[in-house]
């Protein structure tokens, strides 16, 4: 602990000092990445004088409609997983196992297309996927109609790509751990001639890692404990590679293929029993288990992109697959002990095998008509997903093995979303307008093959959005912004298989869940380009959460539509630099979350509400000889999520980065949760089901990364190619 105190002090004093940072460096080579500021608005890109001083590139860029994260400037950041940097991201939080942005939904896309995943699937993805390959992170609170209706905001993770011509390399290394150890190494390709850029790369990543959750259900007269610690260890290749051909100056196509396979191992020991109120302990059950994944995950895009005419009419024409297969094997023997100990009856077993195959089609047109003062888009998608699973399930209770037909399942899901937008921008004076709509219909069947059961759902929604920009100068503007947006369920939800967690808990999906719809507004105002003010809020309906239910002794968790959720937050953005070494950004934020709990089934359920407060303060720091480091704090205040009332908690995360061999070579060392305080208290009281919860996680990590660039770094690089890609929406686990 004193050693990290004191490396926390020793990078304040330099700050306040300027010992060990060069504060006359003006040329920009002593730290790789970095963008001049002093004298220029970073934000707007408005050149308010000329600028003297190379300063660096600050982690977080606010705008009126996008936040930037700069992933390849951070050595924090850099040295964890996507996962970690996003949660890093001001408003970006995790509640219910999902991330969330000022408490409303989000949409995960990478490099502009879907991700394809949710739930479990989704942070297996983006913990495997290391942030050393990640050149930013878009946050776009509003987006058009051109983007999906799925997700109240589009968080857009953009990898690294090497923009020069000539063949180029980058070869990656880096381990760590914290209980644990962890391991990393990849090799990226690149080779660009006036027409032709072919790249690729393979990756490796090692992460073991534990989690520790304890759970106390209140009963009259008695108490239901669980005590279980979990260890995952997981090893992930990914994989990439992709054709950009330009024959001319209006036409482009090409492919990327990319995914991966994740192998996965977990070995859990859980204790669970009942204790009687001024009672000893009464009997206990140990439950081993042991588990097999894998998880692969290939994407394959197609792209046509034509410029029609030299007014700037453009077609753009996309083709998405993907087929993600899923293979998970868990094996559990109980065991039934006295209190002092002794077996009290014969051991039983079970073995789950839960094969899982899920393919994405999808079909999309965008075509953009320059108009005097603006311009229209339009476009349509056609996307077909289909998802099956399967759950078998065999019991030994001393017998020999027998299939457990109360939980064996077969289920197929499959789902059709259809949509057509239209958007329109136009500047007038100082005012920007966009408008847009957008039209979605959805046929969905879920096929419960073992019992024959069949629900199926068809409904059309239009979902509007409307944005208005002041511009009153070049640092100052106003804007308001409305979006109506769709949450659907995710495909673990409706899947009613029981997922087993010990003798007193299992979860289990609800197959008659409806699409949660949501309202937000939200009015934004800048001042000179360095402090940011807004307020939202967000109206939800049938809003989707996770809800308990019990049946005697027993916990069954699963899914609902509750009522209904309002959400209002206020925040405000301070980004100063201070000397020619120091940069602070401060963001704080206040909300009121509140959730009508009320369903079909239960509804004199009580509302949860309650107001909190959350502050982030990031601190970076840049000197010669291609030195540079960071420090952040984070606070967030007890608050509420569905059912769940949470317990405040913070962390400090602290790094440094060197940069040699002219900037080729880029050493990163970071120490991530300093204090080791980030765990997750949580309880509720819903019908019936009285239970605390503490769960902590391995979240103090070192990590050591080393990134080496070598080829052709000689030739400037020319403006990259953008292309229009429409979003797939995926919700899988």
């Amino acid at each position: 602990m004193s050693c990290t105190r004191s490396l926390i002090y020793t990078l304040l004093m330099m700050a306040i000092t300027g010992r060990g940072f060069s504060q006359q460096d003006t040329t920009g080579g002593a730290a790789t990445g970095r963008a001049a500021t002093q004298g220029t608005d970073s934000i707007h890109g408005k050149t308010l004088r000329a600028a003297t001083v190379t300063a660096q590139r600050s982690f977080i860029q606010f705008s009126a409609n996008k936040i930037t994260l700069n992933i390849s400037s951070d050595p924090i950041a850099i040295g964890g997983s996507a996962y970690d940097a996003l949660l890093r991201a001001p408003g970006v939080m995790e509640q219910q196992d999902a991330l969330t942005f000022r408490g409303r939904s989000v949409k995960i896309l990478v490099n502009g297309r879907p991700s394809h995943l949710t739930g479990e699937d989704l942070k297996t993805m983006l913990t495997s996927m290391s942030a050393s390959g990640i050149e930013k992170i878009e946050i776009i609170p509003s987006p058009p109609a051109k983007y999906e209706a799925e997700g109240s905001c589009i968080i857009d993770v953009i990898l690294s790509k090497n923009k020069s011509f000539g063949t180029n390399y980058v070869a990656t290394a880096g381990g760590g751990g914290g209980r644990y150890g962890s391991a990393n190494g990849g090799l990226d390709v690149n080779h660009r001639d006036k027409g032709t850029n072919i790249y690729g790369g393979v990756s490796y990543l090692h992460n073991e890692q534990y989690y520790s959750t304890t759970t106390d259900r209140i009963l009259p007269g008695s108490d239901i404990y669980s005590d279980e610690y979990d260890v995952r260890t997981r090893n992930n290749y990914g994989y990439k590679l992709g054709l950009d051909e330009d024959p001319d100056k209006r036409t482009s196509y090409g492919f990327l293929l990319n995914g991966y396979v994740n192998k996965r191992q977990r070995v859990v020991s859980n204790v669970s029993g009942i204790q009687y109120s001024g009672d000893a302990d009464d009997s206990s059950v140990l439950l081993s288990t042991t588990g097999h994944a894998v998880f692969s995950n290939p994407t394959l895009n197609l792209y046509y992109k034509r410029v029609l005419d030299s007014v700037g009419k453009e077609l753009t024409l996309n083709a998405d697959w993907m087929d993600y297969h899923k293979q998970w094997t868990d094996s559990f023997a109980n065991r039934y002990l006295t209190p002092e100990g002794v077996d009290y009856a014969p051991a039983s077993y079970m073995l789950n095998h839960s094969p899982a195959d899920i393919r994405v089609y999808s079909w999309t047109a965008d075509y953009v008509q320059p108009v005097r003062n603006g311009k229209w888009e339009a476009g349509v998608r056609f996307n077909y997903t289909t998802s099956d699973n399967t759950q078998l399930w065999d019991d030994n209770a001393g017998e020999g093995w027998i299939v457990d037909t109360t939980k064996t399942n077969h289920f197929i899901y499959k789902e059709d979303v259809n949509a057509a937008y239209i958007d329109h921008y136009h500047t007038l004076k100082k005012w920007t307008v966009e408008a847009g709509l957008r039209a979605e219909q959805t046929i969905s069947s879920g096929n419960l093959v073992t019992l024959g059961e069949v629900n199926r759902q068809h409904y059309l929604n239009l979902f509007p959005n409307l944005s208005l920009t002041f511009n009153r100068s070049a640092g100052n503007q106003w804007s308001f912004t409305y979006r109506k947006s769709i949450q659907r369920f995710g495909f673990d939800y409706i899947n009613p298989f029981i997922i087993y967690q010990s003798q007193y808990a299992y979860s289990q999906g609800n197959p008659n869940l409806q699409p949660q719809i949501n309202h937000s507004f939200a009015l934004s105002t800048s001042i000179a380009g360095k402090v940011w003010l807004g307020i939202e809020y967000t109206r939800s309906l049938h809003t989707l959460g996770a809800s308990y239910r019990s049946v005697g002794d027993l916990t069954i968790s699963t899914y609902d539509n509750f009522k209904g959720a309002n959400i209002g937050y206020a925040y405000v953005n301070y980004t100063r630099s201070i000397g020619t070494v120091w940069q602070v950004n401060f963001y704080g934020s206040f909300g009121y979350f509140d959730y009508n709990l009320a369903t079909d089934s239960t509804p004199a359920q009580p509302a949860n509400e309650r107001p909190f407060y959350a502050i982030q303060w990031y601190n970076s720091f840049a000197g010669g000889n291609g030195f540079s480091a960071d420090l952040n704090l984070s606070y967030t205040s007890a608050l509420v999520t569905g059912i769940f009332q949470r317990q405040p908690y913070y962390y400090a995360d602290a790094g440094v980065s060197k940069s040699l061999s002219k900037g080729n070579l880029t050493l990163r060392a970071s120490l991530k949760d300093v204090f080791n305080s980030q765990r997750i208290k949580t309880h509720t009281n819903y019908d019936g089901v009285d239970l605390y919860t503490n769960a902590k996680y391995e979240s103090r990590i070192f990590n050591f990364t080393a990134r080496y660039r070598f080829g052709n770094n000689n030739v400037r690089a020319r403006k990259q190619r953008q292309s229009a890609i429409d979003d797939i929406n995926s919700r899988l686990r």
